[in-house]
């Protein structure tokens, strides 16, 4: 068993980025509080590489190399519920403006929209080629976008999870960092 610990500040957290954790093998969260109370959560069982914290800042989800996404209460410091859905590491995770719902890509080369009272996903995106890297809500949650390392964007309607448009990424950048 391998043990290390994150610390994120609350204050400082923008629910409106990516916030991205490196692929260390992190297993337990320390949030420190507006208190400066120190939080920890434990649960998945390899490294975590995304995080997000709704906009209420009432809830996080994290996605991990486990394949899992897990929602946690920052109130009660507790799992809420644990998603399975994706068959290899999620990379990615993304609360949508609306914090009920919220998104998530992984190396299976999909990403999914999941509803926090909900076990399976509502919506499954499928066409990238390769490992989706990042995805992110447009502000009115009407629409998905999605990076991958097939060196694509792709824009996807929430109601009907069509791909209404492809970005390619001609440089010589292998990678799209940022949505």
């Amino acid at each position: 068993y391998r043990s290390a610990r994150y610390s994120i500040n609350t204050d400082d957290v923008n629910p409106d980025t990516n916030n991205n954790i490196s692929a260390n093998p992190q297993f337990v969260y320390e949030l420190i509080t507006q208190r400066h109370r120190k939080i920890t959560l434990y649960g998945h069982t390899d490294a975590i590489y995304s995080i997000s914290i709704s906009p209420d800042k009432e809830n996080i989800v994290s996605g991990s190399f486990d394949g899992t996404i897990r929602l946690w209460n920052l109130h009660t410091k507790t799992t809420i519920a644990v998603y399975r859905g994706h068959f290899s590491p999620v990379l990615s995770v993304k609360f949508a403006p609306v914090s009920h719902y919220f998104a998530s890509g992984g190396c299976d080369r999909t990403a999914r929209l999941w509803a926090i009272n909900s076990a399976g996903p509502l919506r499954i995106f499928a066409g990238h080629l390769s490992d989706v890297e990042l995805v992110d809500f447009h502000p009115n949650s009407l629409y998905l976008i999605t990076s991958a390392n097939d060196k694509t964007i792709r824009l996807w309607t929430i109601k009907t999870g069509e791909c209404v448009r492809i970005f390619v990424n001609y440089s010589n950048c292998g990678y799209i960092d940022c949505l």
